[in-house]
């Protein structure tokens, strides 16, 4: 009976909170079209006084990222680390690593490079 109960918690559990994604990293390519600094609680991340760097991409990659909606044709991807001002108006490939759940979650960037 303690089985079955432990068991049944488990799956509430799995059900409420969600399973985490695999952390892959994904490539892909697009031109910049924002580019911004902000602080982490704009966008509900902690601690709130941290400074986030933030970009939006219009994809050119036909292939999407994981958990990105077909029709959706923009990416917003953040950085720790500051973003060079120079990528804005730019086609560039992003190495990229989704954070979260089948719920929602964020991009976050490992490596940019521009392409010519």
């Amino acid at each position: 009976m303690f089985v079955k109960l432990l068991l049944l918690t488990v799956l509430q559990l799995h059900i409420l909170f969600g399973v985490p994604v695999f952390s892959e990293v994904e490539e892909v390519k697009g031109e910049v079209v924002q580019y911004s600094v902000a602080r982490f609680s704009e966008y509900g991340f902690k601690p709130p006084d941290k400074v986030v760097y933030v970009i939006t991409i219009s994809l050119k990659s036909k292939k999407k990222p994981v958990f990105m909606k077909k029709n959706q044709q923009f990416l917003r991807v953040f950085s720790k680390k500051p973003i060079p001002s120079w990528v804005f108006g730019k086609s560039v490939t992003l190495q990229i690593k989704f954070s979260g759940d089948e719920r929602g979650g964020s991009y976050w960037l490992i490596k940019i490079k521009e392409v010519k």
